[in-house]
């Protein structure tokens, strides 16, 4: 049903809440024309339309939409939200998955008959070996190692790796325990971390460098930069909490540098603020990078996203500047409208 009016304290409760982003001090509601809705199971694809036709400007009529047409709605907005999702980003299929499993069986008769074999590593059986083999095929996660040194657990004399155990030097003559005789206690174990056991900020820092440089192998990681090698693992692992994400880093620092071009090129009515990375070198961009992601997100002026902000004085501008860039172009960066 179409909300007739907007009461004052939610209209005042909305530019609250908008009142950074988009600056919406002197917002007014309309009621364009809308298509209407007969059934209950498509008020997705009138969302989607409603929204595609306000962007565009479409003019449409307050017509009802048959079933049929409704078809037609999804196809075209889901293929439109497909089309840039790359091909080794999709799931496999039911029949390509029945041919992995097949394949995965076959090849664990094959790898368990074999003494060195990386399925072996106790770290193998819970899919966190930093040398597995992707699901259903003969190729190696982290390939460039070829010597995998291994350790033997004292007590139930199971193997690791040593890059999967975590240790390094030589073990020959000395005692390594995997684990296995501890019984997990849920309590016992929150009652037992201390500040001093937290890592720091820089800790944290150093690690994510050592990650991202290989240094320290992660096997999220190595999926996240070869996408495609095994869709069931990093399946596996999205399941479970990860401080990485499939967030193209560089892209927001080569699309600002796009933006910024752009704007250099492009006539405004008023002033336009440039983000102060611009004027960073490489590295402090890096590090600029890094505040960006471990922020909340909050765009007030500490933030990190502060630095990374186009800021323009006309409305008018930043609408353009948002249609062109962020809405066609499909740029990641970051702007706002500040009135003067």
């Amino acid at each position: 049903m179409l909300q007739s009016e907007i009461s004052d304290d939610d209209m005042d409760l909305l530019r609250n809440a908008f009142r950074v982003s988009f600056g919406p001090e002197d917002w007014t509601v309309t009621y364009p024309p809308q298509w209407k809705q007969q059934d209950s199971v498509n008020c997705g694809v009138f969302v989607c339309s409603a929204a595609e036709n306000e962007v565009l400007h479409h003019e449409v009529t307050g017509e009802a939409l048959t079933l049929s047409q409704c078809r037609t709605l999804r196809l075209h907005h889901a293929t439109d939200m497909l089309k840039d999702v790359k091909a080794e980003d999709f799931p496999p299929t039911l029949e390509e998955i029945v041919k992995i499993e097949k394949k995965e069986s076959k090849l664990q008769e094959a790898e368990a008959k074999r003494p060195h074999s990386s399925s072996h590593c106790l770290a193998w059986k819970i899919k966190t070996c930093l040398f597995q083999r992707a699901t259903g095929t003969t190729s190696v996660l982290h390939d460039h190692i070829k010597h995998y040194p291994w350790v033997q657990c004292t007590k139930c004399k199971n193997w690791l790796h040593f890059q999967c155990a975590g240790v390094e030097g030589d073990w020959t003559n000395k005692d390594f325990f995997c684990g296995c005789d501890l019984i997990p206690d849920g309590d016992l174990n929150l009652e037992s971390v201390k500040a001093e056991d937290i890592l720091t900020d820089g800790e944290i820092k150093d690690l994510e460098r050592n990650l991202q440089s290989g240094h320290f192998l992660s096997n999220r990681m190595y999926l996240w930069k070869h996408r495609g090698i095994d869709p069931a693992l990093r399946k596996h692992y999205s399941e479970h909490v990860t401080l990485f994400n499939d967030m193209e880093e560089n892209t927001i620092v080569t699309d600002t540098m796009a933006a910024a071009e752009w704007c250099r090129n492009t006539t405004f009515e008023g002033g336009v603020k440039f983000p102060v990375v611009l004027s960073m070198d490489e590295e402090e961009q890096t590090q600029m990078l890094q505040d960006l992601r471990s922020s909340e997100g909050d765009p007030d002026e500490d933030s990190p996203i502060e630095l990374w902000t186009f800021v323009f004085e006309r409305k008018n501008d930043h609408e353009k500047f948002c249609a062109e860039l962020m809405d066609i172009k499909k740029y990641k960066v970051f702007s706002k409208f500040e009135k003067q």
